[in-house]
């Protein structure tokens, strides 16, 4: 299967849009439940803090409810959080590491649904599962998907709703070029041309970079196409081949990992390899240091009640380099293990190298590498 859709452009309301970044498209999703009496959104406790500004941005009240061992929203919790609320509400369950909901949390959602309540699939890390199960969840309104975590493009997401769900976007990019994504290839040409690729040397200024990016990011939340270049590489790209190999990768990663005492939570799944370590922070900014990126880095924002915060997960880097010959893309694997293991479960000090504070996403510039 392929995205082969998303070229064709924009489509009508209640079926399928394609905007520059899932910021985008959860704006669209947090103006929709304005416009129909929706004031409250419950979300995971555990989240990139990006989902929600665009609820925040909108004037809704966010509340958090607590995850279960997958890191995906708890039925329970989202049962007793709902109890307290009147009116229609939305939920905001987010398909973490490419785990879906569990039974309990689906007959939850089901009960919601039949109330008049909005529940939104957040299926950033799970878009490779549903390619290569050629099938979109039926437990939802409305899916987004930011493609640029596990893609090999420079920025896009999908945006599929059911009928009555109304999203269609205003109209092109204000303030520029229209054809512009938020980044361009002078500034960042590792986005454009070698994405994913791992960068043992500048690591430092790619940091920086990324981080230029995510600020353009943060900018541009009116509703815009992708780039061009994302239009091409979705035209003819093989997304079950693409799951299959990042499948693999996580795998081969896990494997590696095996008897380190590092817990492993979603192996072998098409996303991100989550561990569970003793010093998260210690172990990510090791692996920073010698050019490995994880494609999620979510610090705990002051809006979420710590004891709801899972400690010491770590999210390993599994996506295939375009043009890096297998072999050499599981000896990176290897190299990452090596790292971890090295730091054991109880972690080791960091590298030398500036990490950015962690800040209330309602205010501020969200963490780098964590953004939707």
């Amino acid at each position: 299967m392929t995205f082969d859709w998303a070229v064709r452009g924009w489509t009508g309301p209640g079926r399928a849009v394609t905007v520059g970044s899932g910021r985008q498209a959860l704006g669209l999703l947090a103006r929709w439940c304005r416009g129909n009496g929706i004031g409250t959104v419950l979300a995971p406790a555990f989240c990139c803090p990006t989902m929600v500004t665009p609820f925040w941005l909108e004037g809704m009240s966010v509340r958090f409810t607590a995850v279960d061992e997958r890191l995906v929203m708890a039925a329970e919790p989202l049962r007793a959080a709902r109890a307290g609320l009147d009116g229609p509400v939305a939920v905001l369950v987010a398909r973490t590491g490419g785990s879906g909901p569990s039974a309990a949390l689906r007959a939850e959602l089901a009960r919601m649904r039949r109330r008049g309540d909005l529940v939104i699939d957040d299926a950033t890390h799970a878009v490779l599962a549903d390619l290569a199960d050629d099938e979109r969840p039926g437990w939802c309104d409305a899916s987004v998907a930011s493609l640029r975590k596990l893609l090999p493009v420079p920025d896009g997401a999908l945006l599929r709703a059911e009928d009555g769900v109304d999203v269609d976007p205003v109209g092109p990019a204000t303030g520029g070029d229209p054809g512009r994504g938020p980044v361009s290839r002078r500034e960042l040409p590792a986005l454009f041309d070698a994405p994913h690729r791992p960068v043992p040397d500048g690591a430092l200024a790619h940091l920086d970079a990324l981080a230029r990016a995510e600020a353009r990011f943060d900018a541009a939340l009116s509703p815009a196409p992708p780039c061009p270049a994302t239009l091409r590489v979705l035209a003819g790209l093989d997304g079950a081949g693409l799951a299959r190999r990042t499948a693999a990768n996580s795998q081969t990663l896990a494997r590696a990992l095996a008897g380190s005492g590092v817990g492993t939570i979603n192996p072998g799944a098409p996303a991100p390899l989550l561990v569970r370590v003793r010093d998260a922070a210690a172990i990510d900014a090791e692996l920073a240091a010698r050019g490995v990126f994880s494609p999620m880095d979510w610090a705990r924002p002051d809006s979420v009640d710590g004891t709801l915060w899972p400690e010491g997960v770590l999210a390993l880097d599994t996506r295939p380099v375009p043009g890096l010959a297998d072999a050499v893309t599981r000896a990176w694997l290897r190299r990452t293990a090596g790292i971890v293991r090295g730091a054991g479960p109880r972690g080791r000090p960091a590298a030398n190298r500036p990490r950015k504070p962690v800040q209330n996403p309602a205010s501020a510039v969200p963490p780098v590498r964590g953004s939707t």
